[in-house]
């Protein structure tokens, strides 16, 4: 049996560490797990081309049954959701 080498403990715990602030960091400065997570689940949920998961927020959400923004922004631009999905009776 080998003997592993005493700092490679230390290694995996350092990346380890750095993997878990680099998610965290992405969680907390970006829109990315809100933007995943609205996709996922909800049907009518879009991010506009011009945008991207990680930049795109949602500043006015539908307040009715539907997951679905009519206000958004992100870096650059500011979006406005013109028509409502459709809804079939």
């Amino acid at each position: 049996m080998r003997k592993r080498a005493a700092g490679s403990g230390v290694i995996l715990l350092i990346v380890l560490i750095v993997l878990t602030a680099g998610v965290l960091g992405v969680g907390v400065f970006t829109s990315f797990f809100g933007n995943v997570w609205l996709l996922t689940t909800g049907e009518e949920y879009v991010i506009p081309a011009e945008s991207s998961v990680f930049t795109f927020q949602a500043t006015v959400m539908n307040e009715g049954s539907g997951d679905w923004w009519l206000y958004g922004e992100d870096k650059k631009n500011v979006y406005r959701r013109i028509t409502a999905p459709v809804c079939y009776v």
